[in-house]
């Protein structure tokens, strides 16, 4: 343990100063001499707002004088940032996921059988008004600029896979790499904003699993093709707990196992406050089969 975390220090030492001047002139972010070179830019913006994460450019100044006896004013800080300063620091955080990535699996048994289990995730940031250009955002009674960023992270090795940045109304049924991170004999679990047909076929023709929940209006069918009544299959099954084989969809027919819970009135009514709420926003009402079928949770 004390040769890794040895190793761990030297890494991290290296990749904030030698590292950081060599990128920085591969990106011209620096082009010749000067006090302000790469390692203290991005040490200013990592190890600084790690510091204080509402700093401003006055305060990441002052922390710069005090660790570094540098005198920087913010206007000097400001004329920094420029798109050299922003391609220096993606290539710089493109490098920490490759550089920092662990390999050790974590020694779970019931999970040794596949390969990586991958998590896929978004996560919206609302940013200033005057980005709207850049980053559109949904409006209303947020900010008309957004920003968010997908995650990739495989839960055995506690590794980042991806992180992509898109604008705030991307859906995240149209996050293009999501395939690129599945590999065979991969688990991965997403929730229903990640649900498409087209998506889950590809993970099989990967070789690979999934587990979600079921969208609610899809439709399904029984091996012989005859549409299924879902609220009829869970009013007729007595148990609180089922699987059976189904087809998925209209058009593609994935033959997919189908596991339905029954959950505590707890949290079905819970489920369904929400929804009312949800849809009284929008000048309506949830049907009565849908929050029927609150009572359950049904994963494919």
């Amino acid at each position: 343990m004390t040769l890794k975390i040895a190793e761990m220090s030297e890494t991290v030492k290296t990749f904030f100063t030698e590292e950081a001047e060599r990128t920085a002139r591969k990106t011209s972010f620096v082009q010749r001499t000067s006090k302000m070179t790469g390692s203290l830019w991005l040490q200013m913006w990592v190890l600084g707002l790690l510091d204080e994460p509402q700093s401003s450019l006055s305060s990441l100044a002052e922390w710069c004088e005090d660790q570094f006896g540098l005198h920087v004013t913010a206007q000097g800080i400001d004329d920094r940032i420029q798109a050299a300063a922003v391609a220096f620091v993606k290539a710089m955080f493109r490098l920490a996921l490759s550089v920092f990535r662990q390999t050790v699996r974590m020694p779970l048994q019931m999970l040794t059988q596949f390969t990586a289990v991958n998590l896929f995730d978004s996560t919206g940031i609302s940013l200033p008004a005057c980005l709207a250009k850049e980053f559109p955002g949904c409006g209303g009674d947020a900010s008309p600029a957004a920003l968010k960023l997908q995650l990739v992270f495989d839960f055995l090795t506690g590794a980042f896979k991806a992180i992509d940045m898109t604008d705030g109304i991307h859906p995240d049924q149209a996050y293009t790499r999501f395939l690129d991170a599945v590999e065979a004999g991969s688990l991965n679990l997403f929730d229903l904003g990640y649900f498409t047909l087209t998506r889950l076929k590809g993970i099989m023709t990967k070789e690979a699993y999934f587990i979600c929940r079921l969208l609610h209006g899809t439709r399904l069918y029984d091996e012989h093709g005859e549409p299924i009544d879902l609220l009829r299959l869970l009013r007729d099954d007595e148990r609180n707990a089922f699987e059976c084989w189904v087809q998925v969809g209209a058009d593609m027919r994935l033959w997919l196992r189908m596991c339905c819970f029954r959950v505590p009135e707890e949290v079905a009514n819970r489920r369904r406050r929400n929804a009312r709420k949800t849809a009284a926003k929008k000048g309506k009402q949830p049907s009565k089969d849908s929050l029927e079928l609150m009572g359950w949770t049904m994963l494919l």
